[in-house]
């Protein structure tokens, strides 16, 4: 089995040098675009293999944050809901936008298909065509994100999705400061910078890939709604939580929880347990409703605070069930095998009536 360190995608982070070190905002925010356009950058095996994995990105030098992503990938497609696998969900269609603009530069060609603007995430669908540019390598490249002027991306994942044809289509996750949605926006979505490879070796690119598009998000912040939970739960062997919060939109639930596992000293000496035990959403008949497929787990190691974003699968009825389980690092031929296999921890589980 693979520590969570040799899953880092390439990325080689030296952690004695976050130290006493000290760089200036521009050289951080080059360090933060070069990671984060290396999550899961490789190109996937055509055979359908599900693992739960986690990806560690640094970010920042004093108060460094962790986001590790744990990601199966089931379905690929060049919609939203396709990325996910989520065929089910049908809310995709009422809250994203369909876009279509291209833009060329460096004789690559960036398509933005399709956006879904939520208080704390963006969500973008964006096709790359770089079959005349003199490597057809995918290029590691993350956008900026600004809200009528102010730059709002604070990081995030990326995973990608190869066409047949050549071209291939990335899907960002983007965790955007908390920013009121609920009138019209003037959103800017740029690429810049990234990197891709020629003959084995890492080259720079800079380009100008920008796009302008007018947003409201009125009706998804109108149907989001927080529940506040403060409940602690403890499996024992010092896995010890406290559930602070669920968010619930059409799309997705982000629960937010607080655990002494999310520990600096530990992670950085390889002794980190905080993604041992993880948590799913289910229905009131014990059936999984969200899917793993982009599972966004972000950790903040100076206070223990940590996020699970989870995209549904269906339509919440009267009641949801947050239920922990141990990760398995088994590998599976399919997601719904994933999840039969899983060790749930029913005794620890939490219910949560819903208000129509």
């Amino acid at each position: 089995m693979k520590s969570d360190y040799e899953l880092l995608n390439e990325v080689k982070v030296d952690f004695n040098k976050y130290d006493n070190i000290e760089i200036d905002d521009l050289e951080r925010r080059k360090i933060k675009k070069r990671l984060k356009g290396k999550i899961k950058n490789k190109k996937k095996s055509t055979k359908k293999i599900i693992i739960a994995a986690s990806v560690i990105l640094i970010v920042g030098t004093i108060g460094i944050k962790i986001i590790p992503v744990q990601a199966t990938i089931e379905q690929l497609g060049n919609k939203l809901e396709e990325f996910f696998g989520m065929s089910n969900n049908k809310a995709y269609n009422d809250y994203k936008i369909v876009i279509g603009s291209s833009i060329e530069d460096k004789k690559i060609t960036f398509t933005l298909n399709e956006l879904l603007i939520k208080k704390d995430k963006a969500i973008i669908n964006v096709k790359v065509d770089n079959r005349k540019f003199k490597s057809q390598q995918a290029i590691t490249i993350f956008p900026d994100i600004y809200v009528d002027g102010e730059k709002v991306s604070e990081g995030g994942s990326t995973s990608l999705n190869y066409n047949e044809d050549g071209t291939y289509e990335m899907l960002h996750i983007v965790n955007i400061k908390d920013v009121d949605i609920d009138k019209d926006l003037k959103i800017d979505i740029e690429y810049l910078g990234g990197e891709y490879k020629q003959y084995g070796i890492e080259r720079g690119l800079n380009g100008n890939w920008a796009f302008s598009i007018n947003y409201n998000g009125e009706k998804i912040a109108r149907d989001t709604k927080k529940i506040y939970i403060n409940k602690d739960i403890n499996i024992g062997n010092e896995y010890s939580y406290n559930i602070n919060s669920i968010v619930i939109s059409p799309v997705d639930v982000i629960l937010k929880y607080n655990t002494t596992l999310m520990n600096e000293e530990k992670i950085i000496n390889g002794e980190d347990h905080s993604r041992d035990i993880s948590f799913t959403i289910m229905d009131a008949d014990k059936n999984v409703i969200v899917k793993e497929n982009g599972m966004n787990i972000t950790g903040d190691m100076t206070t223990g605070d940590m996020e699970a974003n989870m995209f549904l699968d269906s339509e919440l009825k009267n009641k949801i069930i947050i239920v922990p389980y141990k990760v398995s690092y088994k590998k599976y031929d399919s997601i719904d095998e994933m999840i039969k296999d899983r060790e749930y921890i029913f005794d620890e589980s939490i219910e949560i009536e819903l208000e129509d």
